[in-house]
């Protein structure tokens, strides 16, 4: 179960659309987001808790923060490198905090 939507991703990439035509698509995007979910769930269950997490609420709310700033990342990246870009600071400073908040998370 995915903690955030496509929608939660503005945030974070705000000039950013996906659709059936963009690249990544919006299902290739979906995709991304469900991987990110399922890493956050692999933590959790490491430290004996049942994923995926419903409750309390503030700790979902942080799940759904960290899926999607997770699954920006991975966006961003799959958005550049199909372009042939080499420009992913933007991708790059996402996907640390989103490594951090994991680690985080593995160490509860």
């Amino acid at each position: 179960m995915a903690y955030c939507t496509v929608t939660d991703l503005a945030i974070h990439n705000p000039h950013r659309t996906y659709d059936a035509t963009t690249n990544p698509t919006l299902a290739q995007v979906n995709t991304i987001i469900d991987q990110i979910a399922a890493e956050s769930d692999n933590a959790l269950q490491s430290q004996g808790i049942t994923a995926p997490a419903t409750s309390p609420a503030n700790f979902v709310t942080h799940l759904k923060s960290m899926n999607s700033i997770g699954a920006a990342a991975m966006a961003e990246y799959a958005m550049f490198q199909s372009y042939g870009s080499t420009e992913t600071e933007h991708a790059d400073t996402l996907y640390d905090i989103y490594k951090k908040q994991l680690k985080d998370q593995w160490n509860r």
